[in-house]
């Protein structure tokens, strides 16, 4: 049985000796790109748009994203204000069928 010596990883600070060190560092760096990334989408979510046709669109994509259990409240506000304010209505078939899926 040979030994062999433990795998480093040179990185531009410095060696790294073991995976789990550069796996909790790739984990926390992945999980700052979620948390920014969330804060975008949400941000997108109340930033007002041109007309409720491309607002209704957006909470669709991410609604069929399966992402939208982390923007309910922010998604939920936006449709309660789009049902209550809504001035620029078309009846087209497109946008009859979103706000009855959406609202």
């Amino acid at each position: 049985m040979k030994c062999v010596p433990k795998p480093t990883i040179c990185l531009a600070f410095g060696e790294i000796s073991s995976t789990t060190v550069l796996t909790r560092i790739l984990m926390l760096k992945l999980k700052n790109r979620h948390q920014q990334l969330k804060e975008e989408v949400r941000k997108m979510i109340v930033a007002p748009m041109a007309n409720s046709i491309q607002k209704l669109t957006f909470i669709d994509s991410v609604q069929r994203l399966g992402v939208s259990y982390h923007f309910m409240k922010e998604i939920e506000d936006e449709l309660e204000n789009i049902y209550h304010n809504d001035n620029d209505a078309e009846n087209d078939l497109y946008t009859t069928s979103l706000r009855f899926r959406l609202l």
